[in-house]
C-alpha cells in the first residue's frame, strides 16, 4: 500500500466545495466554542465558589433555561509516561495500538 494519494481541489470542483465550506463552518464552529467555554468557565467558578462557600462538594442550578449540576470529582489515572520510563515492559505488555482516518489542514508549503 503507498503511504499517499494526491487529491487535487479543482477550481469549481464539488472537492474544493466541500473545502471552503468545511472552513466556513469550522470557523463558525470555532467561534462558537469559545464563547460556550468562556460561558461555561464563568458558571463553573460562579457555582463552585458558592459550594465551597458552604462546604458542598455540588451545586445544583436550577433555571428556566435548563437544570445543571456542578460537582467536584475525583479519579485515578495512570501515569503512562513515568510507568513507561520506569517499568517499559509493563507498560509495553498493557499497551494497545489503534489506528484512525484523521483529516487536518495540512501546513501549506
Amino acid at each position: 500500500m503507498s503511504d499517499a494519494v494526491l487529491l487535487q481541489a479543482d477550481d469549481g470542483s464539488a472537492l474544493e466545495e466541500l473545502i471552503l465550506r468545511y472552513q466556513e463552518a469550522r470557523a463558525a464552529l470555532d467561534e462558537a466554542q469559545e464563547e460556550v467555554d468562556k460561558i461555561r468557565r464563568v458558571i463553573l467558578l460562579r457555582a463552585s465558589n458558592e459550594a465551597i462557600a458552604q462546604n458542598a462538594t455540588r451545586a445544583d442550578i436550577k433555571s428556566r433555561y435548563g437544570n445543571y449540576l456542578v460537582s467536584w470529582t475525583t479519579r485515578k489515572v495512570v501515569d503512562t509516561k513515568r510507568l513507561k520510563a520506569e517499568k517499559p515492559e509493563v507498560w509495553e505488555s498493557y499497551a494497545k495500538e489503534t489506528g484512525s482516518w484523521q483529516f487536518r489542514a495540512a501546513r501549506n508549503g
